[in-house]
């Protein structure tokens, strides 16, 4: 993260570049990622208002390299009505973790040959993720 976008994210919360209204946001659900992650110009006005630093910095292996955390949000997910903890990074995917979604929301995963990858919450509600490519996608509405 430059120390411009740094400055950004500590000087000035609910301005950053890219106000997005009623948005469609996609995201990977990823069982390699040990975290939730987003783009913190993809953040909605909520979300910025949930911004707060992180106790300490983590370095996290990216496909680009290491990078380091230092900010989280709340990411309401609204199809599987729960809200996660996010890491907020410069110029990412938006991914959520697989495990995270299993350990601690008590979701489970199911995908099997012509079967469309699923989640489904511990009150059996099922959201169908959307393979890309061979790479399952949940795709939800947000607003500010």
């Amino acid at each position: 993260m430059s120390a411009l976008q740094l400055s950004l994210l500590k000087a000035n919360k609910s301005r950053l570049i890219g106000t997005m209204g009623d948005q469609r946001r996609s995201v990977i659900v990823d069982s390699g990622a040990s975290q939730h992650i987003v783009d913190a110009f993809t953040l909605s006005t909520k979300e910025k208002r949930t911004l707060r630093r992180l106790t300490r910095v983590y370095m996290m292996n990216t496909a680009g390299g290491k990078v380091p955390a230092r900010w989280e949000c709340d990411m309401y997910i609204h199809e599987l009505g729960i809200t996660v903890p996010a890491i907020v990074l410069i110029n990412t995917p938006a991914v959520i973790s697989l495990g995270m979604l299993v350990e601690l929301n008590g979701l489970t995963y199911k995908w099997g040959p012509a079967c469309p990858p699923t989640l489904t919450s511990p009150d059996g509600k099922s959201v169908i993720c959307q393979p890309f490519h061979n790479v399952p996608f949940l795709t939800f509405t947000y607003s500010e």
